[in-house]
């Protein structure tokens, strides 16, 4: 054979190696973006909303459980039992205005009104905390009942409905995460 038919065999077969390879490369390249798009999301779902949804069931336990307190502080009849329901009160309230705190670095725009809302809320709700304390305290219960039962019942109800639209909202872009979630996965098995 002659040297000019040998390569001319030999870079017909190297052209299509050729590309082969370089199709290999991208084809793995377009897998690693889509891999670290697929794990970008699936971050975002854990560390963002699911932590978020956790961080609202906080709240809403430790607003039930200072109520429950509230109550019991109504109902005690020895210094000592109000003590211990007033310590447990604050230690409650000051975990409760800490989750509402690191709450507020999961909200977006359209949640903002509504974590403002609840966080009127629970000032509404500390305020009568305070009263219902003090009227207690003074063993004017009929005047503590009135406020547990009124005021503070229904500002821990306001709390629940806007805690109930943050936790819809935040599941809601959770789902949409999610679908984006299935979408790059399936062009990733599709490329």
């Amino acid at each position: 054979m002659s040297k000019k038919k040998l390569n001319s065999i030999r870079i017909f077969i190297m052209g299509p190696i050729t590309l082969l390879v370089a199709l290999a490369f991208l084809c793995n390249g377009i897998g690693i973006i889509r891999t670290n798009k697929i794990t970008k999301k699936a971050n975002e779902i854990t560390d963002k909303h699911m932590v978020s949804i956790s961080t609202l069931g906080e709240i809403q336990r430790a607003t039930e459980n200072i109520h429950k307190q509230a109550l019991g502080h109504i109902v005690a009849i020895e210094l000592n039992t109000k003590i211990e329901r007033v310590t447990s009160i604050k230690k409650e309230s000051a975990q409760l205005e800490a989750n509402l705190l690191d709450y507020k670095q999961y909200i977006n725009i359209e949640q903002e009104e509504t974590y403002n809302q609840l966080l009127l809320s629970y000032s509404n709700f500390k305020s009568t905390l305070a009263n219902l304390t003090a009227y207690s305290a003074s063993n004017n219960t009929e005047k503590a009942y009135t406020y547990a039962n009124i005021e503070l019942a229904a500002f821990a109800e306001e709390m629940n409905k806007e805690i109930k639209v943050l936790k819809e909202s935040v599941q809601q872009a959770a789902e949409i995460a999610r679908q984006q979630l299935r979408s790059t996965y399936w062009q990733s098995l599709n490329v």
